[in-house]
């Protein structure tokens, strides 16, 4: 996945380490499969070649948290991905008045349990589509106007 965002990117490997500050047999290592690259070397890749792609691949593969917690998202044109998010967001409050419901009273019965599950399908349904317009922005601006003071995108 690394080289092939590299040359997505149309830089040579020589060019895509020294602008990541990693040597270029590391990166040759990373683009292998040979190693496994920190986050922090992922996150610089990402930056330099403008791909938020390969943040969501390594989450997903190389990062236990990440694997239970963000979900592994394509990129889709701009769209169809602003179809989905709103598709998404109308069922997500769809279920706000139920979800009110269940936790107001500080806890989730065993009655509520299903329905409460149900929502929270829906509400992870929904951060997958917003995972996917954030990569496809991606491609539109620099990753780093993603962020907001103090965040990460």
């Amino acid at each position: 996945m690394y080289r092939r965002a590299r040359e997505k990117a149309n830089l040579s490997r020589e060019e895509a380490a020294f602008r990541a500050n990693i040597g270029t047999r590391t990166l040759a290592k990373y683009e292998a499969g040979e190693t496994t690259p920190p986050a922090d070397v992922v996150l610089r890749l990402a930056e330099v070649y403008n791909d938020l792609d390969l943040i969501s691949e390594y989450c997903s593969r190389e990062c236990a948290i990440g694997r239970v917690f963000r979900p592994k998202v394509k990129t889709a044109d701009i769209a169809v991905s602003t179809l989905r998010l709103l598709a998404e967001l109308k069922d997500v409050n769809d279920t706000i008045d139920r979800l009110v419901q269940i936790v107001s009273d500080g806890h989730v019965s065993t009655a509520e349990m299903d329905d409460f599950r149900t929502i929270l399908i829906e509400l992870c349904d929904l951060h997958r589509e917003i995972e996917r317009m954030k990569m496809v922005a991606s491609q539109y601006m620099p990753l780093a106007s993603l962020k907001r003071e103090g965040q990460v995108a």
